[in-house]
């Protein structure tokens, strides 16, 4: 494939593949809140769409800020960052 094809779908016409991942997520968010005891949050999408974009752009350009170059930096990020995402009332 071209690279600049690539860069185009995962950008511009990113839209469907985000909507994928996002309800994938949104499943992971929910299911791991129920195995957490947490009640179900109307939130939940919200909160794997906010998620997913994060990721997104972290794939895309890993040499922005923050830099996550390690597992720990990684799992640091994750537990102070995203868990209070998913565990939110």
């Amino acid at each position: 494939m071209d690279k600049d094809e690539v860069l185009s779908w995962l950008t511009v016409e990113a839209g469907e593949i985000l909507r994928i991942a996002t309800a994938f997520v949104t499943a992971q968010v929910e299911d791991g809140r129920a195995q957490l005891g947490l009640a179900s949050s109307d939130q939940a999408q919200f909160y794997a769409s906010t998620i997913v974009r994060l990721i997104h752009s972290l794939v895309l350009t890993p040499d922005a800020p923050p830099r996550l170059d390690s597992e720990d930096q990684l799992h640091d990020y994750a537990v102070r960052y995203l868990q209070p995402l998913l565990t939110a009332p």
